[in-house]
């Protein structure tokens, strides 16, 4: 009995070819040619009280208007993305530590680890981007920095805000918790539109004191080639020994593929996937034929 050609392995193999083409065609790098906020490039803020900037800091009781009684505080921050310890302690002359005057015992010093997780590299507008932060310290620490985060515009310095931005809080408060415990935060309201193309915006990480950690986003209205522009870091002012300057780290634009425009992998990929059921149509009308014969 003779079967249909539907019913044959040739028919079957013919499907498989086409599923396989699809499936390589749709696997392709894609253009980023979706409206919204794109992540161009990151930046840690040191804080100009930073001991690796201005060394111990030269205080004063105030109960001494005759300045006999002075002392040091010692502030030492280390930032990065997604992570962010802290230390500070007040030291006689002598460098022993100050202790409270409440007890007598107690040593002014404390220490703080905080952590969050990476923002997205793409928001649309409108959409609530939530982050994942732990907060660490002992309960006897002393001067423990407070943490915020929100999405500004990118020159917006650390411990500075801006009226109608979007913050982050726990979901459904206006509340950044600084206790010790990890916790969930999210936009309280959608990321806004770009006014014009290339618009900069920046979620920035903040800590009391200027330490921080941005996360530079440009608007683009939606072409699939995009230029990365260059974002200078803006460093305090050094006061003793010059320190190397903040590194910028550049993302990679996802439209691109081994360096190419990003129409290349689409014209290779479909040239690929003709050649392929091109060459199964061949082999499998040759074998037909050569049945037949």
């Amino acid at each position: 009995m003779k079967h249909s050609f539907f019913q044959s392995k040739y028919f079957i193999l013919i499907l498989l070819a086409l599923s396989l083409a699809a499936y390589g065609f749709s696997s392709l790098p894609q253009g980023n040619n979706q409206e919204g906020w794109y992540l161009v490039s990151e930046e840690a803020i040191m804080s100009e009280l930073d001991y690796s900037i201005s060394g111990k800091l030269e205080k004063y009781m105030a109960d001494y208007p005759n300045y006999e009684d002075r002392f040091y505080e010692i502030n030492e921050g280390s930032i990065s993305s997604g992570s962010f310890s802290f230390s500070t302690r007040r030291e006689n002359p002598d460098g022993s530590i100050l202790v409270s005057s409440l007890d007598g015992v107690t040593p002014i010093e404390g220490e703080l680890t905080a952590s969050w997780s990476r923002p997205p590299n793409f928001i649309a507008e409108g959409e609530q981007v939530s982050l994942q932060v732990t907060r660490s310290f002992s309960e006897d620490a002393w001067g423990i920095p407070n943490m915020s985060i929100g999405f500004f515009e990118s020159h917006v310095a650390p411990g500075f805000a801006t009226r109608e931005a979007p913050y982050f809080y726990t979901p459904g408060s206006d509340h950044f918790p600084q206790e010790s415990s990890s916790f969930t935060v999210e936009m309280h309201i959608g990321a806004p539109r770009g006014q014009v193309d290339g618009t900069n915006y920046a979620i920035l990480v903040s800590f009391s004191g200027g330490y921080g950690y941005r996360y530079v986003y440009e608007w683009r209205d939606g072409s699939p080639e995009e230029v990365v522009p260059e974002i200078e870091v803006t460093e305090p002012p050094i006061q003793e020994e010059p320190i190397a300057p903040v590194e910028v780290v550049e993302t990679s634009d996802d439209g691109a593929f081994l360096g190419l425009p990003n129409w290349v992998p689409l014209v290779l990929g479909g040239l690929f996937c003709l050649t392929l059921i091109v060459v199964v149509v061949v082999v499998v009308v040759f074998v037909i034929l050569k049945k037949r014969k």
